[in-house]
């Protein structure tokens, strides 16, 4: 089993949902690459036809045609409640052998659909990410032998794609994608190389990164993951795209021990009492622990914008 976690210091005190219920359903067979974000010639899930910026997005993963068939069969969501407030580190996703379970807001199921930072998800507020949802979703014997056939690349995007499909049916999550230029932050090799262990295989396909934190240090831990995914978790540290330009394809173990941006933010405030860190900041502790620097630059990116979502219901 794969886990998935998005950890952010915004998730350290979350309010959680408590209407009680389960909702089960079973969703019809549909294509979210036709819906819910398009690509040269696709129509944007209001109907309308897709900006010039739209039009110049590249085919996502996910698109694939041959994909359209793959959905969950059930599907359970449920408020998901742990005796109130929480600091996060219980929350994420994960893939099971044959279907998705998680304990996330909807914010953070829409990062995991489509594979996206949190600071490129437009229009994600109030309590799309305050609420809470226990979600579990199977797939039924006849996809699960097809997505058995997959290739490992085409098993996540197929992933990608159920989930997807749920959001859309059960949360009526509909989003377009638009293109803009921002800055940005280059990831390189350091001036003394990389410290980097080799890691024998890709983690069961794809790359595990998970985030601990403790006090005013954060652990970045990374097993069997790759570059481009390392990457994408600074991305949510350091609030803007972080591009691996490394040219190393890994895949990689490693470790690195920092102190968040919003603990140093605090520390500097006014009347902030003075925390004691015994980790440097993260772009100091990636070049002295990883060989590797962020070069700040521009990129453009493709953003997720929520045009509509509503909280699930009862069937």
């Amino acid at each position: 089993m794969v886990k998935r976690f998005l950890v952010c210091a915004t998730l350290a005190a979350i309010v959680w949902a408590a209407a009680p219920g389960i909702f089960g359903a079973r969703i019809p067979k549909q294509n979210p690459s036709q819906a819910s974000t398009q690509g040269a010639g696709q129509v944007s899930a209001n109907g309308s036809a897709p900006s010039s910026a739209q039009n110049q997005t590249a085919q996502w993963p996910w698109d694939d045609p041959s994909l359209v068939g793959f959905v969950y069969d059930v599907v359970s969501i449920k408020p998901y409640k742990n005796g109130g407030v929480t600091d996060g580190t219980n929350l994420g996703t994960m893939d099971t052998p044959d279907g998705f379970s998680a304990a996330f807001p909807l914010a953070g199921l829409i990062y995991a659909a489509w594979y996206t930072p949190k600071h490129r998800i437009v229009g994600a507020s109030g309590w799309m990410n305050s609420e809470n949802y226990e979600v579990k979703a199977k797939m039924s014997p006849e996809t699960l032998e097809a997505f058995q056939k997959l290739s490992p690349k085409m098993k996540y995007a197929a992933r990608q794609h159920m989930l997807q499909a749920l959001l859309m049916d059960r949360f009526k999550a509909r989003v377009h994608v638009e293109a803009r230029e921002i800055p940005a932050y280059d990831l390189v090799i350091g001036k003394n190389g990389p410290k980097l262990s080799q890691a024998a295989e890709l983690n069961q396909g794809r790359s595990i990164i998970r985030i601990t934190p403790s006090d005013t240090t954060y652990e970045l831990m990374g097993r069997g993951a790759l570059l481009r995914s390392l990457a994408i978790t600074l991305s949510n540290e350091v609030d803007r795209p972080v591009i691996d330009k490394t040219g190393l394809t890994g895949p990689y173990n490693f470790s690195l021990e920092y102190t968040p941006r919003t603990i140093l933010m605090a520390a500097d405030g006014e009347d902030a009492a003075p925390q004691k860190t015994t980790a440097p900041p993260i772009e100091k502790a990636i070049e002295a622990q990883l060989g590797l620097k962020l070069v700040p630059g521009r990129t453009t990116v493709n953003d997720i914008v929520i045009d509509h979502v509503e909280r699930p219901t009862a069937n």
